[in-house]
């Protein structure tokens, strides 16, 4: 009988990983010098990245939304909630007005129509208000071709996911803000990489869930073999990203053309 695994779980324990790897690099990266005002964080998942930046800044306000119920419980289950999350899809955000940063992180592949996101964020946007898309590169997990098995699984995981496009999704991304009155101003690559070993701890344990959320079972012996092997050897992995920053303004008008079906959906 195949072991079951809490998909719930697997995603909770993910999404507090990929603060922890994240967060204090991206704020220096994407918030420097000021704070951010009011956030939107679109496909806030748990909370746990929204809660980082509201301890960072406890001035903005913070506001977070999902489709995912059960991961929302995980956020209002916590202590002392500083952020207001709510359940459903962006444009059934109930908070009204406008936003002084938009973020969406590791969620522009799920968004299955960009030009309806793009034209809502229309609506929620004013002019200076920053849009902030991060994501993972095409290249992924540099180096991962020493974890074949994974990296199997990872290549075939992808495919299904991000659509296949002739541009990078960073370029594409910034011909269609472009398209909707957003003024792509920054492209930011970052890495994450395995040389510390706090780093490299964390990675191991995100690669683990990674491979359990995929095969839809816990690790074959095969698996954790091959991972606890990479984790106890002097190999290096990078997970390279990227920040795609954009400003609403005005005073570019909104094309009136439309956009190739491989550009936007």
């Amino acid at each position: 009988m195949t072991p079951q695994i809490d998909i719930i779980d697997i995603f909770d324990n993910m999404l507090e990983l990929t603060a922890d790897l994240l967060f204090d690099m991206e704020k220096q990266l994407f918030f420097p010098d000021t704070a951010p005002g009011s956030v939107l964080d679109v496909g806030c998942g748990n909370g746990a990245y929204l809660n980082r930046l509201k301890a960072a800044f406890p001035e903005s306000a913070c506001t977070g939304i999902d489709l995912n119920d059960a991961m929302l419980h995980r956020a209002h289950a916590q202590p002392n909630q500083p952020i207001a999350c709510y359940h459903g899809s962006y444009e059934e955000l109930p908070a009204s007005g406008t936003f002084d940063t938009i973020i969406a992180r590791l969620v522009i592949d799920h968004i299955p129509d960009r030009a309806h996101f793009f034209r809502w964020l229309q609506d929620r946007t004013e002019d200076g208000t920053r849009i902030i898309i991060m994501d993972i590169e095409e290249g992924g997990i540099l180096h991962v071709d020493e974890l074949p098995l994974f990296a199997s699984m990872y290549d075939e995981s992808r495919r299904h996911i991000r659509r296949p496009s002739l541009l990078a999704l960073k370029d594409t991304l910034k011909m269609e803000l472009a398209h909707f009155r957003f003024q792509p101003i920054n492209v930011t690559s970052y890495d994450i990489s395995t040389d510390n070993m706090q780093i490299r701890e964390k990675v191991h344990r995100y690669l683990q869930l990674v491979s359990q959320l995929f095969t839809g079972t816990d690790l074959s012996q095969e698996r954790a073999r091959e991972l606890d092997d990479w984790y106890h050897s002097d190999r290096n992995l990078n997970i390279r990203m990227f920040g795609l920053e954009a400003f609403r303004t005005s005073s570019q008008p909104l094309s009136k053309g439309g956009l190739s079906y491989d550009m936007v959906r």
